[in-house]
């Protein structure tokens, strides 16, 4: 028998991995654009 509160937590660390796991997909696109601005501003940097 699982006590109340460990089932509580249980869904909630359940809930908080789908949240991260669709964080982190939609970061992957997004880090993909943020890694080529981060990059193009390096590039322009260094002709300064």
């Amino acid at each position: 028998m699982i006590e109340p509160t460990t089932k509580w937590i249980l869904e909630i660390m359940l809930v908080l991995l789908i949240v991260i796991f669709i964080l982190l997909n939609v970061d992957k696109k997004k880090s993909k654009q943020k890694y080529e601005d981060l990059k193009w501003s390096m590039d322009s940097s260094k002709s300064d």
